[in-house]
This record gives structure tokens, sequence and C-alpha cells, in this order.
């Protein structure tokens, strides 16, 4: 209670000016979350980007995903947010930010009580968001109840995570914009992913395979592995783990047989494992995150999901499927996965790339 009280005494504005484009020199983008909801907000600097070329534009991440960030050209500066036993470097953090003087703050993340006080204290000129539906569930309050904030966004349904963030450009008067996916590329990376693949038998193609996850319930497991090699015979399999289920996998693989299984190398970083996706024909994954790559990649892609959640963190490649499982009661593990289907969209997938490079040298040749 005294904390919304706080807010709702702090946060208002006795006079609003006007948001001017023309004005606007230094931004700050507010995406300190996960890896997979850095991602899909890739989109929208890339757009802000253009339209505000001469501008600066800076990232107030976190410890799960600056790394991100510091690889793209759209960003100036990577600012954090560490966990809270480190709150004194974040308060650093802050007090550098504060001394950019931003024109134009996005908070770009649900309300929290402790970042609407961090933003009230940078004093922007500007300051736009996300309204009712990312208020602070906690405190029963959000940013439509404040003054402080000049544009709020109206939250769609079914809309995928990438248009949901770069839906803030309307606040900016920008209504021609693309919310393609992208993911930067590492050449080093990208040649030894492709040596390693060139090493294995090719059958009839090689998969991706990603058995790991950021939520338990979505991870995949032994009896998983074994019928996604059974019912997948004739391609080559790499099995992409935490490098903490490497030996694991391998004994998996060794001891049920599966002749058509492949463990990947080590991947130390999300980099290494982009690589490795952009090297094969296609992934199969239960991983958000692992799906947004593969998507920034457009690489077709198979997502195994046991929620509802797939128009908004749904694959976004040009070839793309999405497999519904469930979740068993008791050990709260993934269940359900239909194999067949997945087996069917395989062979679309391939039938596809067929066609389209069919097009594409069809295109070259005239």
């Amino acid at each position: 209670m005294i904390k919304k009280l706080i807010l709702k005494l702090f946060l208002q504005k006795k006079y609003k000016e006007l948001v001017n484009k023309k004005d606007i020199n230094k931004i700050l983008l507010v995406r300190n979350l996960k890896i997979g909801d850095a991602i899909v907000a890739f989109p929208l600097l890339r757009e802000l980007k253009k339209n505000f070329p001469n501008a600066e534009i800076d990232i107030y991440a976190s410890t799960n995903s600056d790394f991100l960030f510091n690889k793209l050209p759209y960003c100036t500066n990577v600012f954090i947010k560490f966990k809270k036993r480190y709150f004194y470097k974040t308060l650093k953090q802050i007090m550098l930010m504060k001394s950019r003087k931003y024109d134009l703050i996005i908070e770009a993340v649900p309300m929290r009580f402790g970042l609407e006080l961090s933003i009230w204290y940078m004093k922007p000129k500007w300051v736009i968001g996300f309204g009712k539906s990312s208020g602070d569930q906690k405190l029963g309050i959000s940013r439509n109840e404040l003054s402080f904030y000049d544009k709020l966004a109206i939250e769609g349904n079914n809309k995928h995570a990438s248009e949901h963030m770069c839906s803030l450009l309307n606040l900016l008067d920008i209504n021609n914009y693309s919310t393609k996916m992208e993911f930067p590329f590492d050449e080093e990376k990208y040649n030894y992913a492709q040596k390693f693949v060139s090493e294995l038998p090719k059958r009839e193609g090689i998969i991706a395979l990603n058995v790991d996850a950021s939520n338990n319930k979505s991870t995949l497991y032994k009896d998983q592995i074994v019928n996604f090699s059974n019912y997948l015979k004739e391609y080559t399999l790499i099995i992409m783990s935490l490098p903490s289920r490497q030996k694991e996998i391998n004994e998996i693989i060794k001891s049920e047989k599966l002749s058509n299984c492949v463990l990947s190398y080590t991947t130390k970083t999300i980099f290494d494992a982009a690589e490795l996706i952009r090297s094969c024909d296609l992934l199969i994954s239960p991983d958000t995150s692992f799906i947004h790559i593969s998507s920034g990649i457009n690489l077709p892609t198979i997502g195994i999901y046991y929620k509802n959640n797939f128009n908004y963190w749904g694959p976004k490649s040009d070839i793309k499927y999405v497999i519904k499982s469930d979740i068993d009661k008791k050990s709260y593990l993934i269940k359900n996965i239909n194999f067949t289907q997945i087996t069917e969209y395989i062979r679309e997938i391939y039938l596809k790339k067929e066609k389209n490079n069919q097009t594409y040298l069809h295109k070259n040749i005239l």
C-alpha cells in the first residue's frame, strides 16, 4: 500500500509536452529480462535506429541478456540491472543513465516499483511504454493511473512478441515498420559449426534437436530423445543440450544405440548454439529462446509448446510449425508429443525447401 502511494505521489506530471521526434537525440530502451525477451526486441531497436539514425540508443538490460545487445550495431551503451544482492552495482548504473539526460525512455517491460522510481529519478523529457496489462500485479497499479507517462500502448491480443514490441513505435507516429526477426552473425563460430556439420553423415538431412529449456517442464528426457531417434531414422539428429547434461545425453545415445544421433560440441555461449543451428536444415525445440534464434536466422522451425502461448512466443520463420503437448500432473514433465505429426511436418519442410531452392535457381537463370 505504501509503495502504491509513493508511485501515485511522485509519478505525476503537471504539464505534458507533446512528443517531438525532432528533439529526440538520446533514447533509452528498458528491456532488462531474459534471453528470449531480448531477441524479440531486436526488431524494435532496428526500426528505432532507422527512424532516428543520428540518435544515440542505449539499453537497460539484465545480466541474462546484456551480451546480446552488445552484439547489435544499433546500441550505443548497454547498462545492466544486477541481481538484488548487487544492488549497489545497479545503483551506479542508474546514476550513469541519469547522467546521459535522455530525451526519450521506452519502458518495454512490466511495471515494477523500483524500476519506475529509477526512471523518474533519471528525469527524461518523455516516457512511453506498455499500459494496463503490464501493470504491477503485486501493487495493484498500472501506468495508466499515473500522469508521469506521456504515451502508453494499447496492447492487443494474438500478437507475436516482436509485433508487440514494435507496437511501441505507433506511439511515436511511426506506422511503417518491419517486425522481421534477426540475430547477429558470428563468422568464426559459424565456420566452426560448418566444419562440424560437414563431417557428419548427411542421410536425408541434418536436424538440430534442442532438448533443454529454461523451464524444466519443457525439457526433453530419455524417452522423448529415443522416440525422436526412432521416428526420424532417415535423418541425422544433432542433439543440443546444456553443457551440464552432455554426459547424460552421450550415455543415452550409446546405451540406446541411437545411430542417427550425434551429440553437439559444447556450446559455451548462445552464439555457439546459434551458429550450429544456422548450419542445420531445421530446428526442433521446446525452448522459446532457441525458437527466437531460429526465427532470426529464418530457419525452418518446429516448436513444441505445452501452453497456449505459441501466438506470442511462437516461431516466425517463413517455414514454421507448432506441436502442442501436455504436462504430466505427477512428474510435471512434458508428455504426449505427437511424433507422427512431427515426422509429417519435417517431410513438408524439406519439400518446401526444395521448392524454394528451385524457385531461386529459376529466378537467377532468368
